[in-house]
C-alpha cells in the first residue's frame, strides 16, 4: 500500500488543480484509506484529514462528511488523541450523539458504524 499513497496523492493534486472538486471528494477517500493501510505514520494522515474534513465543510458536503467521522474518529483514538480509547468520541465526533442523529434520519449509512 505504501506505493499507493504517494500515487494516490498525486492524483487527487491533478484533479484539484484541474478543477475536478467532485472527484477530490470522492477519490480521497480512497486515498485516505489506503494511506491507513500502508503502516506509514498517522500524523500526515490526520493532516490530510483535517485538510478534506474543512474541504467538505467548505464545499457543503455534510452527508460526505458525516459518513467519514467513524473513520477520522478512529484515526484520532489510534494517535491517543481522546479520553476515549473504544468509543468514537472526540474531536471529530461524539459517538452517541452520532448514532442519535442518524437513526433520527433513518439513515442506512447507521449501518455503517
Amino acid at each position: 500500500y505504501a506505493e499507493g499513497v504517494a500515487a494516490s496523492s498525486a492524483a487527487l493534486e491533478r484533479l484539484w488543480e484541474g478543477g475536478a472538486i467532485d472527484n477530490v471528494l470522492l477519490d480521497t477517500n480512497t486515498y485516505l484509506r489506503i494511506y491507513f493501510c500502508s503502516g506509514l505514520q498517522l500524523a500526515p494522515l490526520e493532516r490530510d484529514i483535517k485538510r478534506y474534513a474543512d474541504l467538505c465543510s467548505d464545499y457543503q458536503q455534510e452527508v460526505m462528511l458525516s459518513i467519514n467521522l467513524p473513520f477520522f474518529q478512529m484515526i484520532s483514538n489510534l494517535m491517543g488523541k481522546s479520553d476515549h480509547t473504544v468509543d468514537l468520541t472526540g474531536e471529530f465526533m461524539n459517538q452517541e450523539e452520532y448514532i442519535t442523529t442518524w437513526k433520527k434520519a433513518n439513515s442506512a449509512a447507521l449501518q455503517m458504524v
